[in-house]
């Protein structure tokens, strides 16, 4: 008599291939995992005199923003640094990037400003995460990409640098818009791109 094969649980890979065979894994697992090393950032009041840029600099520029867009005005002029400078016109101001923007309006200055801290490893993450699915990397790849480089973000004094920050979120997210146009579809499609 012939005994049917026994089916055996899968093994470690197959659980992870299960797992991450949701399109959403990957980008979860990035969110979460700074959302973990950032948690005093977001949740708490980590900020101390050490960040000298953001409690001195950012701070009351963005609150200015903020407060002024709450008001209904473009905010022309920054009163409050160095006896008056322009802000709208200056480059470097902040102006016109849409998560200072909302957050700064919607919410106190340092809840705002500890919600934008931790924005930016995630937006770097993620359009990592897009840019390598994008090229045709498996989820576990373009997973183990964004959260590296999410991560070391978060880890270390870059994310409390506004401008090296910013560039490196906006770069990944650049490059899967870049590599989105790149790749080739019907043309309903690029004109989504």
């Amino acid at each position: 008599m012939i005994e049917p094969p026994v089916e055996r649980a899968p093994g470690w890979r197959g659980r992870l291939e299960s797992v991450m065979s949701n399109r959403f894994t990957g980008p979860l697992l990035i969110v979460g995992a700074v959302l973990v090393v950032m948690h005093g950032f977001w949740l708490g009041d980590r900020m101390t005199y050490q960040q000298v840029d953001l409690l001195a600099f950012w701070l009351p520029r963005w609150c200015a923003l903020g407060h002024a867009l709450q008001a209904g005005h473009i905010p022309t002029w920054l009163p409050n640094q160095f006896g008056g400078v322009p802000f709208a016109s200056d480059p470097q101001s902040g102006w016109l990037y849409l998560p200072v923007m909302v957050l700064f309006s919607v919410m106190s200055c340092t809840r705002a400003l500890g919600l934008v801290i931790t924005l930016n490893p995630i937006i770097a993450g993620v359009g990592l995460y897009g840019f390598l699915r994008i090229e045709r990397l498996d989820r576990p790849v373009a997973t183990v990409g964004g959260l590296i480089l999410a991560l070391s973000m978060a880890g270390s004094s870059i994310a409390l640098s506004m401008p090296f920050s910013g560039m490196l979120a906006w770069t990944a997210v650049a490059l899967a818009g870049g590599a989105g146009v790149m790749r080739p579809r019907p043309p309903a499609g690029q004109i989504g791109w």
